[in-house]
């Protein structure tokens, strides 16, 4: 079985799906120290939804909906503020799910604030926020790294 002509193709994309499911994996990790660690209460300064016009590589015209969330708290006697809900806060197409996270996190309400001891202004509101995009993230890495050597076996055994 001679898989030199499918080797370069195959284990690129062989790397690719490692490096989505080990982002995947760092992800899941960092949700659970957050969860684990430090947090103290706070508080909901800013809640509402931005719309912005975006153009894809066709130049088609779409509306994102981005939920936009601050909040103040304080550590040690210092305050802070962020605006990070999860490890994974992006723009979408629906304007339904926007809607809701900020009605989720209305003005004025107190919130639990997990922060990083070693630096308190890196800090998020929901640590499990990004939990089915972690997964999806590394079951889809993975599938598409054994997809691609299930490929490369294939296509070398039957030439």
């Amino acid at each position: 079985m001679d898989l030199s002509a499918f080797a370069v193709p195959e284990a690129g994309v062989v790397l690719i799906g490692v490096a989505v499911a080990v982002a995947g994996v760092v992800l899941l990790r960092r949700a659970a120290r957050a969860r684990r660690g430090p947090s103290v209460r706070g508080r909901i300064v800013v809640s509402r939804m931005i719309e912005r016009e975006s153009n894809d590589s066709e130049k088609v015209s779409r509306t994102l909906y981005y939920p936009e969330v601050q909040y103040q708290y304080v550590v040690d006697g210092r305050e802070h503020a962020g605006t990070r809900r999860g490890y994974y806060d992006a723009a979408v197409n629906w304007e339904g799910y926007a809607q809701g996270v900020v009605a989720r996190f209305p003005v004025g309400t107190e919130v639990d604030v997990f922060f990083d001891p070693h630096d308190p202004q890196e800090a998020l509101l929901d640590p499990d926020g990004g939990r089915l995009f972690s997964w999806s993230a590394v079951l889809g890495g993975l599938v598409v790294a054994l997809a691609a050597v299930g490929h490369a076996l294939f296509a070398g055994s039957s030439s």
